[in-house]
């Protein structure tokens, strides 16, 4: 599974006054459940990659506060001992997007 240029988290729609995502991805009272790192944490047997999360005004995250954020995602991997099963990449100016999407895709890869 790859998910390309993603929100990073609910947590920086709720710690912003403005954002520049739709409303049809806010989901009322989910913070009080769970964010993001714990939805991505339940496919913890499947691999996912995680290609340019984004922010609340939709620009991309950098590399150290994705993994930072997504260290309950990465425990998670970890615990099924999936861990090279989850990857957080940011933008390759050297291969384009459907190039990233094949790589992490084929088979040689470990990804299905």
């Amino acid at each position: 599974m790859v998910l390309d240029g993603g929100l990073l988290c609910y947590a920086c729609l709720a710690r912003s006054d403005r954002y520049l995502h739709g409303a049809n991805i806010i989901i009322p009272d989910v913070l009080r459940h769970f964010d993001l790192p714990q939805v991505a944490a339940v496919v913890a047997n499947r691999p996912l990659a995680l290609l340019s999360p984004v922010d609340e005004m939709k620009q991309t995250v950098e590399l150290h506060a994705a993994r930072q954020a997504f260290e309950w995602t990465r425990a998670a991997y970890a615990a099924a001992g999936a861990e090279s099963e989850f990857v957080i990449l940011g933008p390759n100016e050297k291969v384009d997007s459907a190039g990233q999407y094949l790589s992490l895709l084929s088979p040689s890869s470990g990804s299905e």
